[in-house]
């Protein structure tokens, strides 16, 4: 299952390709080996994009590229997970969407089970995403729903 069975088309900055895949490969994390192979389909480009105007933010570059792009291109939604990259993402009249909200997409696509779902996330955060107990115990309490 990958982003490219979810939606028409999805962008991807330059800077978060080398940021998630070519440092990703350099640190031997599996998911960059898998993410570079999504990269060849017609769906998914990748663009080059000028942060310029927006280096004083307290972001990442990766972060600063996606709000860049997506005001740019006129794209209202974009995948961003951080918190602070988040509020940003807002203050730019972006609406940010988080890996979770992309699994539960594909849940209530059918694309994968809820039982799928649910391992899914709770693998994610083993493998050390950040969230608050209260928001992810919310979470599996509606998957379970």
């Amino acid at each position: 299952m990958g982003l490219i069975e979810l939606f028409e088309e999805v962008i991807i900055p330059m800077q978060v390709f080398a940021e998630v895949v070519t440092k990703g490969k350099e640190n031997g994390m599996d998911d960059a080996f898998l993410i570079e192979n999504f990269t060849g389909s017609e769906k998914i480009k990748l663009k080059n994009v000028d942060i310029q105007g927006l280096e004083g933010l307290p972001i990442g570059v990766g972060e600063k590229a996606v709000i860049a792009l997506a005001r740019k291109e006129g794209i209202d939604y974009v995948l961003i997970d951080e918190r602070k990259a988040r509020f940003f993402a807002k203050i730019f009249k972006l609406n940010p969407r988080g890996v979770f909200w992309v699994l539960s997409l594909a849940c209530s696509k059918d694309k994968i089970s809820r039982q799928e779902l649910k391992k899914l996330v709770l693998r994610i955060v083993q493998e050390g995403y950040r969230i608050k107990e209260e928001i992810l115990a919310r979470f599996l309490a509606e998957i379970e729903r």
